[in-house]
């Protein structure tokens, strides 16, 4: 049974990059595995391993991260990582797929619906969400029947090809594994992608920042904690305007957001230079002076964005 949720801000200073290193050798012989893709989940960061198995993933602030590993013939794994300032080795361990391949129509177009569900920020969404390939097979364990697999599909919205590995599907709480490929397109289709993402990020963001001011985002709530990890009143950052005058979250530095539970979770940042100011209807007023980051909303973005995208420098207006 999971933990309840919870939500928590930290001010904190900017931190350096950090990376996770690593080997993936295979279960039943014990060699090392080449050619694996090794990825950061929802994210367009993703590796190869060489021919040692090994694999390198890059320019990664701290935070907490899913790392999935994936290899032909293999299943495809996790593992989440609390990620600091320091290098962070990982050995995965993949096993055979020995798996039976799911026929039925109906439990397939189930799976690929209630994962990739709609999705209304830009018209038209699920007209362009082409699906180009879906496997999914079954394995009866000492906990029952888990179903899982694979898809393909293009958000030719967005312009992405999204890789989505499922590891275990349940009606309540599928878990699975996000890859982003950025796709290749005429000059007039990058610019309409890029618009469109624009659109996206600035749906993610407003909601995001208009939840925290709110105190919305979450049922039970959130913390705000200083650098010493001392609770601090929310009217200290939060000044609610009255009618017909502006709302202001005052930040003092970094604004660091954690949602899950204490062993994995998802992980957005604020930064802002002095405040936020948002009009009456939550849209940010000052957003030259903001930056944001991270995973602003896991189901409203799910097959949206990979958590690196920001907007361009030239974007001035949310």
């Amino acid at each position: 049974m999971r933990s309840p949720f919870w939500i928590i801000f930290v001010v904190a200073p900017l931190h350096l990059l950090a990376q996770i290193s690593g080997q993936v050798k295979d279960f039943k012989s014990g060699q090392f595995l080449k050619n694996a893709e090794v990825f950061i989940d929802n994210s367009l960061n993703r590796v190869a391993t060489d021919d040692k198995g090994y694999f390198l993933l890059e320019g990664l602030k701290p935070g907490v991260y899913r790392v999935g590993c994936a290899a032909p013939g293999f299943e495809t794994t996790y593992q989440t990582v609390r990620l600091d300032k320091n290098e962070k080795y990982l050995l995965f361990i993949l096993k055979k797929d020995a798996g039976k391949k799911i026929s039925d129509k109906l439990l397939i177009a189930e799976i690929l619906s209630q994962i990739s569900s709609q999705n209304k920020i830009i018209p038209g969404w699920n007209e362009r969400f082409v699906l180009k390939s879906a496997q999914f097979k079954y394995v009866d364990e000492e906990t029952g029947r888990r179903i899982y697999g694979k898809f393909e599909a293009e958000n030719l919205a967005l312009g992405y090809l999204v890789k989505c590995h499922v590891l275990s599907y349940t009606k309540t709480n599928p878990v699975y594994l996000l890859v982003f490929y950025p796709m290749k397109g005429t000059e007039e289709e990058q610019k309409i992608w890029e618009q469109n993402r624009f659109i996206t990020y600035q749906y993610g963001v407003n909601n995001f920042l208009e939840s925290i001011l709110q105190n919305t985002y979450h049922i039970n709530g959130y913390k705000i904690l200083d650098e010493n990890g001392t609770p601090v009143s929310p009217e200290n950052f939060l000044t609610i305007g009255y009618s017909g005058e502006a709302n202001r979250l005052t930040l003092n530095g970094r604004l660091k957001i954690i949602m899950g539970t204490s062993e994995e979770g998802y992980e957005s940042w604020v930064e802002a230079d002095g405040r936020i100011v948002f009009s009456d209807d939550g849209l940010i007023l000052n957003s030259d002076s903001v930056r944001v980051g991270g995973v602003f909303d896991e189901k409203g973005l799910s097959f949206q964005l990979p958590q690196e995208y920001t907007p361009p420098a030239d974007k001035k207006i949310f």
